[in-house]
């Protein structure tokens, strides 16, 4: 018994087959959507336009350029990016997306304005990146996961911020102060602070562990299928945030930073041969610290 072969296809019907594909894959979502809501836990609200009403968001609804996205106490949302990359939102969060332009040559930036609350970001299966604002600086994530957390300055204006943490837990995180004149990159176990108004705090490594366990809290149950469950209460929630944010070992905390221990000593004289930068003090074993870790101020 003879075995039959079959052609391959011709590259021309091949091409057209490609074509027909990708355009009936295009026609699923209108253009210009950039994003799909996939999960929607609780209250979660869009606004198409600044200006407009807040509105209830089913699952599946589209973003576009402009949109805005908030989340109400004990809820929260997933948001699938059209290259595959996923933004979760905390409760009590609200955003804001900006400046999609069109995508050249598989290459785009995603613009975010991050008002208050917490995003988590998983941009390691797609190939865009995400530039996010805050009141208090500013995070470039591509092929990253990471977490940004902002800190209010009271309960009652969520908006007014103190300052944002960031949490790199995979790739690289560019982080920003709040007028982009200082940059620092945050690698894999990474945390910075930047309080606003001032540069971002030098990256300090983290327990992987504690940032992991905090993370299953409250992104698990935003999640498709069976691991979808039910989001964390608030007080509970507090709860996770206080051990997280606590310093590690050898740390203190100064106004959002962690700050080394040998930074307690107070300033000592500086040697010719060194350089300490603006707004830092010497303290001595060729260290400079943060004027915002002086304890006798």
């Amino acid at each position: 018994m003879k075995r039959k072969i079959t052609a391959p296809l011709p590259r021309c019907l091949a091409a057209l087959i490609f074509l027909l594909l990708f355009s009936t894959a295009a026609q699923a979502q209108p253009r210009g959507c950039f994003g799909v809501l996939r999960v929607g836990a609780g209250d979660v609200q869009a606004i198409a336009r600044k200006g407009g009403e807040w509105l209830p968001a089913p699952v599946g609804t589209c973003l576009f350029e402009g949109f805005g996205l908030r989340t109400g106490p004990g809820s929260g949302a997933l948001v699938l990016l059209d290259d595959g990359s996923m933004i979760r939102l905390n409760q009590d969060t609200e955003t804001w997306f900006t400046d999609v332009p069109e995508r050249f040559l598989l290459s785009r930036v995603s613009g975010m304005s991050l008002l208050r609350g917490e995003a988590a970001f998983d941009m390691s299966a797609g190939y865009d990146e995400i530039f996010v604002e805050t009141m208090a600086g500013a995070a470039q994530v591509q092929g990253a996961s990471a977490t940004i957390l902002i800190h209010p300055r009271t309960a009652q204006e969520p908006s007014e911020t103190t300052g944002m943490t960031v949490f790199s837990l995979t790739g690289a995180v560019h982080v920003f102060d709040i007028y982009l004149n200082h940059r620092i990159t945050l690698g894999p176990g990474q945390q910075t602070n930047v309080a606003r108004g001032q540069k971002p705090q030098s990256a300090i490594f983290i327990d992987e562990k504690k940032i992991s366990e905090y993370m299953n809290l409250w992104v698990r149950p935003l999640a498709e299928g069976p691991e979808q469950g039910k989001v964390m209460d608030a007080a509970a929630l507090g709860q996770a945030r206080s051990r997280l944010l606590t310093c590690p070992p050898g740390y203190y905390n100064m106004s959002l930073w962690c700050c080394p221990e040998s930074c307690r000593q107070g300033p000592s004289s500086l040697p010719a041969d060194i350089t300490c930068p603006a707004s830092t003090y010497y303290i001595g074993n060729r260290m400079c610290c943060d004027d915002v870790c002086r304890t006798g101020k």
